[in-house]
């Protein structure tokens, strides 16, 4: 499933996003390409003195000319007496590659957020650039710096939405949501960073500015004319997918793998399509009725 456009300033801000990285950004490149007729032993270690470290499997892509066979895997299991489900014996590369399925190439400059949803069919793709297959990506690539600026960047997108359902005219009251010990953390930075600025109370626009990221989810669920507009069935639900944001904004903010808190294609396509939702839905709303 592919993320569409649509006409409002939420899909703007996700389709700005996705395109800024392509899926060539994270990708590896292929090192490796043997001939039909060389042995699956020689086309393994070939594809071994040429290992990257930070790789967890590398390919040989068998071809002749333009014509491509298959490829080998770098943990490819040989079967010295060649018995049926037990591995192949070493032989020609030709005989024993496994080929390359149609669904398992994409294109160099497809969009990197648009590739999530196809690791539910493929751990790993090849990627084409031109017509030539430069390059391979795996599911543990989206920890990748591109990926995770990717993430960062519509994480603070939703953070600059509710700053803008919150400020102005409305700062005062959204403020005033948050619990007694947040608000008073708030007016503590607000005191360290504006000392020129003596009482907080007049300046509710500045002191919004020193919330946390968890203070202004707090105000927007407790907000039950905006909560009913985001698209969640229950608070706790909303709860709970904001509480996994925050875990992720702070994974990628200290560089730490976000496969920790997203740990398989379906926990990251869910989390990324809920995520373009709420954007669409905070897009959507004016400012914090009163």
């Amino acid at each position: 499933m592919m993320f569409g456009d649509s006409p409002s300033r939420g899909s703007a801000t996700f389709a700005a996003i996705s395109q800024a990285f392509q899926v060539v950004d994270i990708a590896h490149p292929l090192r490796t390409f043997v001939s039909p007729d060389t042995t699956t032993l020689d086309a393994t270690i070939a594809i071994n003195e040429g290992r990257a470290e930070d790789e967890e499997n590398e390919f040989a892509i068998v071809l002749d000319g333009t014509r491509i066979y298959g490829y080998i895997a770098s943990d490819f299991i040989f079967d010295e007496e060649d018995k049926p489900h037990d591995g192949p014996a070493d032989g020609p590369a030709e005989a024993y590659c496994t080929p390359i399925k149609p669904t398992q190439v994409v294109a160099g400059n497809t969009p990197l957020l648009d590739l999530i949803s196809l690791f539910q069919e493929h751990y790993f793709f090849f990627v084409l650039t031109r017509n030539t297959l430069s390059h391979v990506v795996s599911f543990s690539r989206v920890d990748k710096l591109p990926f995770q600026l990717s993430l960062f960047a519509l994480v603070i997108g939703v953070e600059a939405e509710l700053i803008r359902l919150f400020s102005g005219s409305q700062a005062r009251l959204s403020l005033g949501l948050l619990p007694e010990a947040r608000l008073a953390k708030a007016h503590e930075l607000f005191a360290i960073k504006h000392r020129n600025k003596r009482d907080a109370h007049d300046w509710p626009d500045q002191v919004l500015l020193c919330t946390t990221f968890i203070d202004k989810v707090t105000v927007l669920l407790r907000s039950p004319p905006l909560l009913a507009r985001l698209p969640f069935e229950s608070k706790g639900s909303a709860e709970r997918f904001f509480g996994l944001v925050h875990d992720v904004r702070n994974h990628i903010a200290h560089s730490d793998s976000i496969l920790r808190v997203l740990p398989n294609p379906a926990a990251l396509q869910n989390f990324v399509f809920t995520l373009k939702q709420v954007i669409e839905s905070l897009t959507a709303m004016p400012s914090m009725p009163q």
